[in-house]
């Protein structure tokens, strides 16, 4: 007899629906939502058959070869898609990666990591049906798992009167919005009436074995470097951080994940269906090579660019955790104030790729595997760079019947020479008021900064052109004083622009400012030791020196 999650992993054309009915009759002993209309009977539903893989709903053998529109390779015959392989660390939830997106299916398992098959559909129309639901409040009524309280998303009802009032203050009225118009107007007074009071990001080191938040064993100096400076007792902090009764009370909010429970503690208080959900980019943009994967697998020029674009500029640990919303009788992504985000957005990661939903932050068990890893720096053979994922294989397809415009889309242009016109401390004076100290040094030893003014510039790209840059030069740099000492500095790779004028990162090890005499000039020179690659020029004379005491 198959288990749930053998039975989640196998071909069975009538999988779907089954899969759907059990998980609603047993995950919580208790009916959720509706199993989707199949109209054919084919084991697709309806709603995934028209706007994710564009077979024809009321067919079981859309294009008459004798298989059934369900099988894997059936399914993408009448659309666009991308299949990946991916290795990710637990945890991770299979049945939830087959979403209104995205198939998934277990190929390899390890105690740390599992190797899953993902087809991803980016050129989808979820976001065009969404629809609305005026009965909500008494409809979904009965979906108390994705309501009631849970250890962070603690709201009471006393939360919920000041809520309702709160809101009725601000001209929304939850008795008279439908359930669309709800989150929508929600989760846009949210972001208006709360306050990131600096980078924080504890969540991820939240231990809740013993029924309450404590600080997992092993992350405590990652704790104190990922807290903020704002002072708080660990109690404070899991106050404005992690509680989301807590968060609604001083209007504070973390990061994504922070964010995450403090919507959804708002609204299950409002009656309205809320959960989490844990993507993470297609490919670990930390590789090259990944990124090469994207340029070399992606044949679809506008979703190739719209990709990179997104994962270009991203580095380090990356992850986003936002919701989902139950609207018109279906689970809906918001993503902050964006309802119905796709998989596909420059703005979020260039593809998204689904790994995990998870009721409340205490149950999603993240501490222990991501969150240690994250907190102590760790690597391994099978992931080895800062994200607890990578990417084993990526290509797309155009389906047999799929009518995809493919459009050609003019590359990129790139800067060849960038000069850099100034070197200043990172807590100088002399810093734009627009940058803050907090947002340079977060999370790194940023000791100076450059203004970079560059000799050409593409208006229409932004900060993009500025990020291919740093990611294809040298980033070692030397300063040098008169008598031929030299004072080694590093880009960081972290940068700030506006729309005339670009600030990089230098980091200078505490010894070396240390053996920087005041008043002493060194000259900054870049070290552009890679050949071939675009180069960095300085303006004569940019030196930097330490002020006197």
């Amino acid at each position: 007899m198959q288990t749930l999650r053998q039975f989640a992993h196998s071909s069975s054309p009538a999988k779907n629906v089954l899969l759907l009915l059990a998980f609603s009759l047993t995950l919580h002993g208790m009916a959720l939502a509706q199993p989707d209309k199949d109209s054919d009977g084919d084991g697709l539903s309806d709603f995934a058959e028209a706007h994710k893989y564009f077979t024809n709903p009321a067919l079981p053998d859309s294009d008459g070869d004798g298989r059934q529109d369900s099988l894997p390779e059936e399914r993408r015959e009448y659309s666009y898609s991308i299949r990946t392989v991916i290795r990710v660390m637990k945890p991770y939830d299979l049945i939830a990666m087959n979403d209104d997106y995205q198939d998934a299916r277990l190929l390899r398992e390890t105690p740390e990591c599992g190797e899953i098959e993902v087809i991803h559909y980016p050129l989808n129309s979820a976001a065009s049906a969404i629809s609305s639901n005026a009965n909500w409040q008494n409809e979904y009524a009965t979906m108390q798992v994705w309501l009631r309280p849970g250890m962070t998303t603690n709201w009471t009802p006393e939360l919920r009167t000041k809520l309702t009032s709160e809101l009725r203050t601000a001209g929304i009225d939850p008795g008279q919005l439908s359930d669309r118009e709800l989150a929508q107007k929600v989760s846009r007074w949210l972001l208006d009436t709360t306050r990131s009071p600096g980078y924080m990001f504890t969540t991820y080191f939240m231990d809740f074995s013993e029924g309450k938040p404590a600080l997992l064993s092993g992350c405590e100096k990652a704790y104190e470097r990922e807290k903020g400076k704002m002072g708080w007792s660990f109690e404070q902090q899991l106050e404005h951080e992690i509680f989301g009764a807590g968060m609604f009370a001083n209007k504070t909010r973390g990061t994504c994940t922070s964010s995450a429970i403090y919507w959804t503690t708002v609204f299950r208080a409002l009656g309205l269906p809320a959960r989490q959900v844990l993507c993470i980019p297609a490919v670990d943009t930390n590789d090259p090579a990944q990124l090469s994967m994207v340029k070399q697998g992606v044949s679809h020029d506008g979703v190739r660019r719209t990709m990179i674009r997104g994962m270009e500029k991203l580095r380090g640990f990356v992850a986003h955790t936002f919701n989902e919303v139950f609207v018109g009788g279906r689970w809906v992504r918001l993503n902050y104030s964006k309802l119905g985000q796709n998989i596909l957005d420059e703005k979020a990661y260039g593809l998204l790729t689904h790994t995990l939903t998870f009721n409340d932050l205490s149950e999603a068990k993240l501490a222990p595997t991501w969150g240690r890893r994250y907190a102590l720096g760790q690597r391994s053979a099978d992931l080895p760079t800062s994200n607890p994922f990578t990417a084993l294989e990526l290509s797309d397809q155009f389906g047999a019947h799929a009518q995809i415009p493919n459009p050609p889309v003019a590359p990129e242009a790139d800067h060849k020479l960038l000069t850099i016109q100034r070197i200043i401390w990172a807590e100088s004076e002399q810093r734009p008021a627009w940058l803050s100290l907090n947002s340079i040094q977060k999370g790194t030893t940023v000791s100076a900064i450059a203004l970079l003014r560059p000799v050409e510039h593409f208006d229409d790209q932004d900060y993009r052109q500025y990020r291919r840059f740093l990611n294809a030069t040298d980033p070692a740099f030397i300063l040098k004083d008169a008598g031929g000492a030299e004072i080694h500095a590093r880009l960081t790779g972290g940068f700030y622009t506006t729309s005339t004028e670009c600030e990089i990162a230098l980091a200078i090890s505490k010894e070396d400012r240390s053996r920087m005499k005041p008043g002493v000039k060194f000259t900054l020179a870049p070290k552009n030791g890679i050949a071939g690659a675009p180069a960095w020029a300085v303006k004569d004379g940019v030196s930097l020196s330490m002020p006197a005491p």
